[in-house]
């Protein structure tokens, strides 16, 4: 969700396919539909790849000789504007949503956010997704390290550990290991370092060939990762840091292959920052009226809520450009 100097069309289009379906996603899990066979099936499978996809891109334009120091300063220069307004945003939704549920313990409007933030994914709950910028603020910082090491392939150790936290993780209750920016910390660091790779790699016909093998496998013995916990959702872990690469290999390949922006999905990427972190509180509140004040259930209630989502975030975004607001994003 990085903004890039020069914008690469294949790349912003996938972006684009990807956060629309994290939106849809999202929706399902407060809809309670992540049971339906089109999800669980279907929609899992193919976009197992959907957050490790976002670290293998900033991973192809890492860039070689610079300290760590002056890569922590660069990426936090970048990242600290989004997440001081959206922690604010989400800290005051988060209120509202207390008082609306008529909660009067103070400690859940005050020190619960203040909690999560630190000892769960560096968020709250009223914009959840902003685990990825404090994730991908240590995965860059230490990417000169991670990336020097081990002869070149510390990441790979990475995926290693990333693996063994995974299976500690799915053995006890769901996100056992804390805090959740370190147990993501691995896994980040391997694609990371996987898209560093092969970035000059990744169009060639042999390694496309070895990698839609992979993804067709994906959807015979499929194996899914919650990745913002680091926890199993199914399958066997190690095949997920097989079938994940895999399938971002065949989106980049194919994507590659077209030549001109997918409306709306090319637009959608452009513009990632935005839609990764603003769709959050507005789901929040979209899902709460729509339960409240109608009597949508299932299919019909989901639908409501991911078209509703999408047109308030397409409504609004041209009036946030047009504030000062909108540096800030």
């Amino acid at each position: 969700m990085e903004k890039q100097e020069k914008r690469i069309t294949y790349l912003d289009t996938i972006a684009g396919v990807l956060i629309v379906y994290m939106i849809f996603m999202h929706c399902c899990q407060l809809t309670h539909m992540t049971k339906s066979a089109l999800y669980k099936e279907w929609l899992s499978i193919i976009f197992s790849c959907f957050m490790g996809w976002f670290f293998y891109k900033s991973g192809m334009f890492h860039k070689e000789h610079v300290t760590v120091k002056n890569m922590f300063l660069h990426t936090f220069k970048k990242l600290w504007r989004p997440y001081v307004l959206f922690w604010i945003i989400g800290f005051l939704l988060n209120a509202v949503c207390l008082y609306w549920d008529r909660d009067n313990d103070w400690i859940h409007y005050i020190l619960s956010p203040i909690k999560q933030t630190v000892w769960d994914g560096g968020t709250n709950g009223g914009v959840l997704p902003m685990w990825f910028l404090v994730t991908l603020l240590l995965v860059r910082t230490f990417s000169s390290i991670t990336l020097k090491s081990f002869r070149g392939y510390g990441w790979i150790f990475c995926g290693i550990i990333g693996v063994l936290l995974c299976l500690i993780n799915s053995q006890y209750e769901y996100g056992f290991l804390h805090p959740y920016y370190v147990m993501n910390f691995f896994p980040a660091t391997f694609f990371y370092g996987l898209g560093y790779y092969m970035k000059n790699k990744h169009f060639e016909s042999n390694v496309f060939i070895v990698a839609l093998l992979l993804y067709f496998i994906s959807f015979i013995y499929p194996s899914t990762v919650d990745f913002r916990v680091n926890v199993m959702k199914t399958g066997i872990i190690p095949l997920w840091y097989l079938y994940a690469p895999a399938a971002i290999i065949v989106f980049n390949f194919l994507a590659h292959k077209i030549k001109t922006n997918v409306y709306p999905f090319t637009v959608i990427g452009r513009d990632s920052m935005y839609w990764f972190l603003f769709h959050w509180p507005v789901l929040i509140i979209v899902n709460r009226f729509i339960v409240n004040y109608t009597s949508f259930s299932g299919w019909s209630l989901l639908a409501s809520v991911f078209l509703s989502v999408v047109i308030v975030l397409a409504v609004v975004r041209p009036i946030i450009s047009s504030t000062r607001l909108n540096k800030w994003i």
